[in-house]
């Protein structure tokens, strides 16, 4: 019973790491936690459910019970990394913007200049340059008279983060 529990355990940590680190609280780190939880997690409960009442009948049952409901549990435990999951994206966008902030000053300095926005980024950023968000690619347009940052925003499919020099300050669409 102790190696099971220890095992669980272990298995439990590993799921919860490996789920923080890879899924970083994104949009589909969230929908395979759920999906963890609700199609390994409950049928796993459920079983052993059904075990644990015939385990006099059957030897195996009571062991089978043991093992199906620390699958459930372990499969649950996942529901943890979320949490963390979800301040890590957080901490993501935050460093995206701060980046972008570097990448605005310089390109209020370039209007200064020469009396319009920059027609792109070339000169400041290329691409796989930056922040993890940034990186995976930044909108860039501009007029010469405003211009417009996006990048987009993991926690959703059509999420984005967005900087727009004619209403300044970043805005969040979800």
């Amino acid at each position: 019973m102790r190696l099971i529990v220890s095992v669980g355990v272990l298995a439990a940590v590993a799921f919860n790491v490996v789920a923080l680190v890879i899924g970083r609280g994104y949009l589909l780190h969230s929908l395979a936690v759920l999906a963890i939880a609700v199609y390994v997690g409950a049928p796993a409960l459920v079983l052993g459910g059904c075990a644990y009442l015939l385990r006099k009948r059957f030897r195996f049952a009571g062991q089978l019970a043991r093992v199906s409901v620390l699958v459930s549990i372990v499969s649950a435990s996942t529901l943890i990394s979320l949490l963390p999951g979800s301040e890590l994206a957080k901490h993501d966008i935050a460093t995206a913007k701060a980046y972008c902030d570097t990448l605005i000053s310089q390109i209020e300095r370039e209007k200064r200049a020469h009396g319009v926005y920059p027609p792109d980024l070339s000169a400041f950023w290329r691409q796989g340059d930056g922040p993890r968000l940034v990186r995976r690619g930044l909108h860039y347009s501009s007029d010469g008279v405003q211009y417009e940052m996006t990048f987009g925003d993991p926690r959703g499919i059509m999420n984005f983060v967005s900087y727009r020099s004619i209403n300044p300050g970043w805005s969040e669409w979800h």
